[in-house]
């Protein structure tokens, strides 16, 4: 999501005569130089200084309200979405119906899994008469939150509202083909709800109850994920269990495709107690990709499979995995060359190549510098936006280096 920083004034105005360094109209020129340069937490500290001084100044107000805005766009940028959420919150308070700050405070209370208060917020500034812009996004983020709310009738119904008067919104089909694909699918399938999970399934394939094993798989599975990542969800995941033919029809994935992350997790399955083992793997690899949107949602597709594999796997499976295929004459491509997402590779070999070199550098980095320095790679991606320079800063070194490393023990 693209967006841009919100301008902040500088004073001209004469202002009363203040003590030489407690002029609220210099400290406010300062705080502007600070936003300009970045130093968002200073020039927030500013503010609040020259509107303790002079809390009559609009400007001043609307510059605090302007600050915070900008620095929630820099933590949500981030990743850090409660900080986030707190400046929205706080631009708020100077700005209160502003429908733009609204729009962002909604979409990252969403992001953050906060899913009835961002409806709240999106239900408040559609009342205001937002404008055209900030009304179309605020009614695409009702329908998504709608969506992850699994309420698809009401998603559905908002999205085909916007092609009423948007009738080549690509967004807007794109989502009315999935969800109307999904109803199709679903509306027979049974639906419980556990402490960590919402579960929807059809019966022919597998019978569960909000306490039997099938649960406690997951649960435990998913305890595996998050103690190997340090990182607990806080909010209820939403696991599909398909009948292979459905998977195929709702996800429109290639063949080869075993389980998908969108969003929700999406699983085929057949006959539980022959795929037992193989759904333990997929639940390993689905809620690993769930960790790491919300822990580094920009990081490359290798760290992203990689870290699947590894969680799905047994220790040393992808080093043997690739090496098998470089004895039957493939050749790894380099990891800066990798595709954005694997998923929609048609070519079932080359899917296979990519996903196994990915497991096997994670596999090296766990085993060279430990688990713990992955989770400061992720942290350090999310911070820099860059994972090249993360991996610099991680592990002391280049990663180009250490990828001729690799390709050389290979």
């Amino acid at each position: 999501m693209n967006l841009s920083f919100f301008i902040v004034l500088m004073l001209t105005v004469f202002s009363p005569p203040w003590p030489e360094d407690r002029d609220p109209v210099e400290i406010n020129n300062e705080a502007v130089r600070l936003l300009n340069e970045k130093q968002y937490d200073r020039a927030v500290g500013k503010l609040i200084e020259a509107h303790d001084l002079d809390p009559e100044s609009q400007v001043i107000v609307q510059n605090l309200a302007a600050a915070h805005m900008n620095r929630g766009i820099d933590r949500g940028g981030h990743s850090d979405f409660s900080g986030a959420i707190r400046d929205f919150r706080t631009a708020r308070k100077y700005s209160s119906e502003n429908p733009e700050y609204a729009y962002l405070l909604a979409y990252y209370l969403f992001r953050n899994g906060e899913l009835r208060q961002a409806e709240d917020v999106v239900d408040k500034a559609l009342k205001w008469d937002p404008g055209p812009d900030v009304q179309e996004k605020l009614r695409r983020l009702k329908g998504n939150i709608l969506y992850m709310e699994d309420e698809l009738e009401g998603s559905l119904s908002v999205f085909e509202e916007i092609l009423k008067t948007d009738s080549g919104n690509d967004v807007a089909e794109r989502m009315v083909s999935k969800i109307r694909s999904e109803l199709d699918v679903q509306r027979e399938y049974h639906h419980v709800s556990t402490g960590c999970f919402k579960l929807f399934y059809n019966e022919q394939t597998v019978s569960i109850g909000s306490s039997g094993p099938f649960v406690f798989m997951l649960e435990k599975e998913r305890s595996r994920v998050c103690t190997d990542l340090n990182h607990f969800p806080r909010k209820r995941t939403t696991v599909i269990i398909y009948q292979p033919d459905d998977f195929q029809t709702v996800t429109e994935s290639e063949a080869w495709v075993g389980g998908l992350f969108d969003g929700k997790i999406r699983i085929p399955l057949a006959d539980l107690d022959k795929d037992n083992e193989r759904i333990r793997q997929i639940i390993r690899h689905e809620y690993t990709h769930l960790i790491i949107y919300e822990l580094a949602p920009g990081c490359p597709s290798w760290v992203n499979e990689g870290l699947a594999c590894f969680e799905q796997y047994t220790a040393g499976t992808g080093e043997k995995k690739l090496g098998r295929m470089l004895k039957s004459g493939q050749t790894p491509s380099p990891f800066e060359e990798l595709p954005h997402s694997f998923i929609n590779i048609s070519d079932p070999d080359k899917a296979r190549l990519y996903y196994a070199q990915s497991h096997a550098m994670v596999e090296y980095l766990v085993r060279n510098y430990g688990m713990g320095r992955i989770r400061l790679f992720l942290r350090e991606m999310n911070k820099l936006g860059n994972w090249q320079k993360a991996f610099r800063v991680t592990y002391s070194r280049e990663f180009h280096d250490l990828e001729r490393e690799w390709l050389a023990r290979l």
